[in-house]
């Protein structure tokens, strides 16, 4: 009798640690800018340097225009073995009058997305 108790322990076990183990994984990459903060930006205000206080550093500056900020995130979720699912995605581009106040503030999500081909 105590083996057979014992024998069902070991696979509750089993099947715990299995259902445990194919959890799903979520991942948070770069900056995810929340609503609650974009909504504190006003444009013609906020500096430069509020918006570093806010929101953390850009994830990248504009290539040509040092004034536009890019704020870049990504949720993604794994599970097991499978590949990477792209949960939620945002970017949000903030333009800077030349005295480094707010000039005006543009988000993209997934559906924004573009794919293209490289030549």
């Amino acid at each position: 009798m105590v083996r057979q108790n014992s024998v069902a322990n070991y696979l509750i076990i089993a099947v715990i640690a299995t259902a445990v183990s194919c959890a799903p994984r979520t991942e948070n990459r770069g900056n995810i800018a929340t609503i609650s903060q974009i909504e504190k930006l006003q444009v013609g205000k906020h500096s430069k340097d509020y918006v570093r206080g806010l929101l953390g550093t850009p994830s990248t500056e504009g290539t040509f225009d040092k004034n536009v900020w890019y704020y870049i995130g990504r949720r993604t979720e794994k599970w097991a073995f499978l590949q990477e699912k792209v949960i939620n995605q945002n970017i949000v581009a903030i333009y800077f009058n030349s005295d480094e106040t707010i000039q005006f503030i543009q988000t993209y999500n997934r559906d924004d997305i573009r794919k293209f081909e490289m030549a």
